[in-house]
């Protein structure tokens, strides 16, 4: 089994490096990697989502704990912390682009009524 171990120690693994790293992991059928982002942690949910590497050859280790992936590459029980600075930065985002956007909706009707 491919055991993907996210840690601070891991491999800092780029957008420009994933596909060739997800290459290297391929070869190694029973192989253990350290990655210390979350770009090959997504690169390898796609490829089992896709069919390129099988689910049940696949895991993923957090703080001693295993995580598995569906043949859909899901997640279904996501613990916290685990790979989850880019859903997080995304969600804010969009939190506070909507309570500025409301902000200005509401400064500019302020500004209609005088």
């Amino acid at each position: 089994m491919i055991t993907i171990e996210y840690c601070a120690e891991g491999e800092p693994v780029s957008d420009f490096e994933y596909r060739d790293w997800l290459e290297k992991i391929k070869n190694y059928p029973d192989g253990h990697f350290q990655v210390s982002t979350t770009i090959p942690i997504q690169a390898v949910r796609l490829a089992v989502a896709r069919g390129v590497l099988p689910h049940q050859g696949v895991c993923f280790l957090y703080e001693g704990k295993v995580i598995k992936v569906n043949e859909y590459g899901a997640i279904l029980d996501w613990p916290p912390g685990f790979a989850d600075v880019d859903t997080y930065h995304a969600e804010e985002i969009l939190r506070t682009a909507m309570a500025r956007r409301r902000r200005e909706r509401a400064q500019a009707q302020v500004h209609e009524v005088r």
